[in-house]
């Protein structure tokens, strides 16, 4: 081998012993980390971990309280599910207690998103089927609390948009719903 490319190896490594030496050196004398920053990091790591997961969550809805049907209802209520728009292509509905329920959204709702609760009172949810029939397209549920749910958004095609919503209940009843969504 030519001494001086030998030489100049030699060198090089010299450099990068001295270097990986240093570091390691202020790692070591690095003073430790206290154990709040250390449980900090953790809890942030967990929750970034959540975020970046693969599983569908919902999008946090402010906390709504349905009207009962032993309760008075306002004059401004109209009867029907109540829907209002997040984005011009996302609409959101609070469903009622009608078993069939109809619907009129703008030309650019592409995606609709439903929440409510059952209607039997003190009757627990223990899972939810939401199907759009026009186009098959399966809803992902999440239960809010013990009696209502929310769900993320589900596609929309041009025309009626028939929404099966199918709950079982602990008591071993169903409560089946249908929405008629017409997206102009």
């Amino acid at each position: 081998m030519n001494p001086l490319l030998q030489r100049h190896m030699i060198i090089w490594t010299s450099v990068l012993v001295v270097v990986t030496g240093v570091f390691v050196v202020f790692t070591l004398l690095k003073p430790l980390t206290p154990p709040e920053e250390l449980a900090y990091s953790r809890a942030f790591l967990r929750i970034r971990k959540q975020a970046l997961s693969k599983t569908r969550r919902p999008f946090p809805v402010p906390a709504r309280s349905p009207v009962d049907s032993d309760q008075r209802v306002p004059a401004s209520h109209t009867a029907g599910p109540v829907a209002w728009e997040i984005s011009r292509e996302a609409v959101e509905v609070h469903l009622d207690c009608r078993p069939d329920s109809e619907i009129r959204l703008s030309k650019d709702a592409k995606q609709l998103r439903l929440n409510g609760s059952v209607c039997k009172r003190n009757t627990e949810i223990t899972e939810s089927e939401i199907r759009n029939e026009s186009n098959g397209f399966s809803a992902t549920v999440f239960k809010t609390a013990a009696t209502s749910f929310t769900t993320d958004y589900i596609s929309l095609q041009k025309g009626l948009n028939k929404i099966r919503i199918l709950h079982y209940l602990k008591n071993g009843a169903r409560e089946e719903h249908q929405l008629h969504a017409y997206v102009e």
